[in-house]
């Protein structure tokens, strides 16, 4: 009995001090009401008559204890049409204010309504709770059209490219630039390779698309002028500026406030906010004379913008891209097309996560004399014999040492009126993929007219190790090569097999079974092995393997094909 009581009377001390320390807590974490909070709210960079898509809005919010008690762990949401984005948690001393700092870009256009409220369960005891939220509405506009040339002068254009850029293809376009000296694809952002170039890709995170154009005149004067959109503002154009440590001054164009920079003693910068798009102009006058600033003063007609689409329109069903391609779920990243004479081009950029970047280029020119081409290919030779295509494939290997497990490849075809080209920088083990999709996509585009074929020019060389049989290169056709063999002993030679191949070790496989008098020669054809994955290097020289007898024995020579680079005919 005695033990019994003794437990009633521990249990009923536990309770006693468990009820004390909840008690406690209570008073210390949420002292009595009521309190008194004001709420405010302010977009400090927000322009009711010019918000855009993919603007971005900067919200001041303040939370103001105006009361004695002081607030502990209050929550606090960010609403965006009653659907919360964040909460917060805030302690507040009396007669003290919190401050939160909110960003927000604009992914559509129409009303966004956005909230603020403080304790939004209602758990505390707030005097006056209409003072506890803040509302704002953010009208957004579709931007302005895109019409690149309106600043750019028209007469006596002789060369001009145009072109639409996503951040990935923003960043591939600027690493073949600077990574790889290809002077085929350096084009498709024109041929300016100054700072135009840099903050293209210093700004690419900020960007959701950038449009550009290039024009050059028989003056030799140049006009450069990017479109961009995005989360961007002037503060990042004068940021860049002064890495650069180009001084610059204001100025306006219209309503807006521009920036302008001068680079050297012919060439200046100019950029300016407008309806959606930070606009940026770069200007060279040969005769040292205008500038972009009395460039941008003007209006100038589109005659080169509507060369540009009638030329898209005419040759649409060539440069549509189609299913089915090696490169699986491939989404575009941009595209430029450019007019230099009457040779038309049309660029795309491509970018899929397991097989990389690639940029295809289509090039409509005049008829030409395929064998005047003046084209060499130092790589693989491609031959689809159900659809006519001969291709070359060239790979590059990185310059960069953090992009060594990646290559480059270079695919080219050419036809009577066209010239395809495809791009594609992937890792190593993906070579083999650049390739025949290169392949897919070419035998895909429709082209009506037939290909050129590939082929080496005449000054390729065959030896033999063995000085008593002479190995002179003849011709290569559809993938074959043609040698003449020479049997310089005093005697008959027999040829038994032969081998040819791109890599060591191999055997001679292929029977030949001839007979070669003293002093006479033979023509033989045969087809050289490939690697089975394309390397990073271009293979020019084979290796030989003969096995042959005389009077009946049996014996072996090496030998190497080497052959000069191929050319279209």
């Amino acid at each position: 009995m005695s033990s019994n009581k003794n437990i009633l009377l521990y249990g009923a001390i536990a309770i006693v001090v468990v009820v004390a320390v909840f008690i406690a807590i209570v008073a210390t974490v949420q002292p009595n009401g009521p309190y008194s909070i004001n709420v405010s709210m302010t977009p400090v960079n927000y322009n009711h008559n010019a918000t855009y898509l993919f603007n971005n809005t900067k919200f001041n919010i303040t939370i103001s204890n105006t009361g004695s008690s002081y607030v502990r762990g209050m929550r606090v949401g960010f609403y965006l049409d009653d659907q919360a984005i964040n909460y917060y948690n805030v302690s507040i001393p009396p007669h003290k204010t919190a401050y939160i700092n909110e960003n927000y870009t604009y992914s559509r256009n129409g009303t966004y309504n956005f909230s603020v409220v403080a304790d939004p369960s209602r758990i505390l005891d707030i005097a006056n709770s209409s003072v506890t939220s803040a509302q704002v509405s953010i009208n957004v506009s579709n931007p302005q059209q895109p019409n690149i040339y309106s600043y750019i002068p028209s007469n006596n254009t002789n060369e001009t490219y145009t072109f639409t850029l996503f951040p990935r293809g923003m960043e591939f376009s600027s690493l073949l630039a600077v990574s790889y000296n290809i002077s085929t694809f350096k084009p498709f952002l024109g041929p300016d390779r100054g700072i135009s170039l840099a903050i293209m890709h210093d700004l690419s995170p900020l960007l959701n698309v950038g449009n550009g154009v290039y024009s050059k005149y028989t003056n030799g004067s140049v006009a450069y002028g990017l479109w961009l959109e995005g989360t961007l503002s002037n503060s990042d154009i004068k940021s860049i500026l002064s890495t650069y440590s180009f001084s610059e001054r204001p100025f306006t164009v219209g309503n807006s406030n521009a920036v302008f920079a001068k680079l050297n003693y012919t060439t200046s910068f100019c950029s300016y906010s407008s309806k959606g798009w930070t606009k940026i102009f770069f200007y060279y006058n040969a005769t040292e004379g205008a500038t972009c600033q009395s460039m941008l003063a003007n209006k100038y007609a589109n005659t080169e913008y509507a060369l540009l689409s009638n030329a898209t329109a005419l040759h649409k069903n060539e440069y549509q891209k189609v299913d089915n391609f090696t490169y699986a779920n491939s989404t575009d990243e941009g595209f430029g097309i450019s007019l230099i004479g009457k040779n038309y081009s049309v660029y795309s950029l491509s970018e899929n996560s397991r097989a990389g970047n690639f940029g295809s280029i289509l090039s409509f020119h005049p008829s030409i004399n395929i064998s005047s081409f003046n084209s060499v290919c130092p790589g693989f030779i491609y031959l689809n014999n159900s659809t006519g295509l001969n291709m070359c494939t060239q790979y590059y290997r990185a310059p960069a040492v953090e992009l060594q497990n990646y290559s480059l490849s270079h695919s080219i075809a050419v036809s009577q009126n066209y010239t395809l080209q495809l791009y594609s920088f992937v890792s190593q083990n993906n070579s083999n993929v650049a390739l025949f999709n290169a392949g897919m996509l070419f035998g895909r585009l429709n082209v009506t007219n037939a290909y050129a074929s590939w082929r080496p020019l005449e000054n390729s060389t065959c030896s033999f190790s063995n000085a008593s049989i002479g190995c002179e290169y003849k011709s290569f056709a559809s993938g074959n090569y043609t040698i003449r063999i020479k049997n310089d002993y005093n005697t008959s030679i027999t040829l038994n097999r032969f081998g040819c191949s791109a890599y060591l070790p191999f055997n001679a496989t292929t029977e030949i079974n001839a007979t070669i008098a003293p002093g006479k020669s033979i023509n033989e054809s045969f087809r050289c092995l490939e690697p089975s994955v394309p390397i990073a290097s271009t293979v020019s020289t084979y290796f030989l393997n003969m096995s042959y007898g005389i009077a009946g024995k049996s014996l072996y020579t090496n030998g190497t094909l080497t052959y000069a680079n191929f050319y279209a005919n």
